[in-house]
């Protein structure tokens, strides 16, 4: 098991990123992570044989400033995300592809992004749980709150989403399913879903 605790790494290089993890487990606690030019957290997974990818646990951090998502969790990977802030990056601020899965518990807040605040496409899951305080905020970023395209589907209770540009509070394909439960959905530039 790896474990990453009390960080503070800002990264300038123009690699994969600042915390890169391929496969394993993985926990990251306490860390406040920049990357100028790639993700700052990367979870890349199995590519050839899509076998079960890297596991990923995240607590009280910060992920920001990035040309690329912020966090990034692909090939069939899987991250658990707590009391984390997300935000600055020129695109998305969380994108999970390629069957992978995404879970979000209470205190998390993805803002200022400049694309949507997640991005699931691909096969891939995403469940949001912000507790009955509502304590997870999608807000200000720049097109839309959470995007489901390409087979996925997502998951959102108690989750409040404000503030989101370009396309709406959630947009979904046609082949992607969306069920939200107990949220605010406010003062979206176009409407709400």
């Amino acid at each position: 098991m790896g474990r990453d605790e009390n960080l503070n790494i800002v990264q300038n290089s123009p690699t994969w990123g600042a915390v890169v993890i391929s496969s394993g487990f993985a926990r990251i606690l306490n860390c406040d992570i920049k990357s100028v030019s790639f993700s700052p957290l990367s979870i890349q997974g199995e590519k050839i044989n899509l076998g079960d990818g890297a596991t990923v646990e995240v607590e009280n951090c910060h992920f920001h400033g990035s040309q690329k998502p912020c966090v990034l969790v692909q090939h069939n990977s899987t991250i658990y995300i707590c009391n984390t802030k997300i935000e600055g990056s020129q695109t998305y601020g969380i994108w999970i592809q390629l069957a992978s899965k995404c879970f979000i518990d209470k205190g998390c807040v993805i803002t200022g992004n400049g694309g949507a605040g997640i991005n699931i496409q691909n096969k891939c899951s995403l469940r949001i749980d912000g507790g009955p305080k509502k304590e997870v905020e999608i807000s200000f970023n720049k097109d839309s709150g959470i995007e489901a395209v390409e087979q996925s589907n997502a998951y959102i209770e108690n989750v409040v989403l404000k503030g989101n540009m370009s396309t709406s509070a959630i947009y979904s394909t046609q082949n992607s399913s969306v069920t939200i439960k107990n949220s605010q959905i406010l003062s979206n530039q176009c409407g709400g879903l």
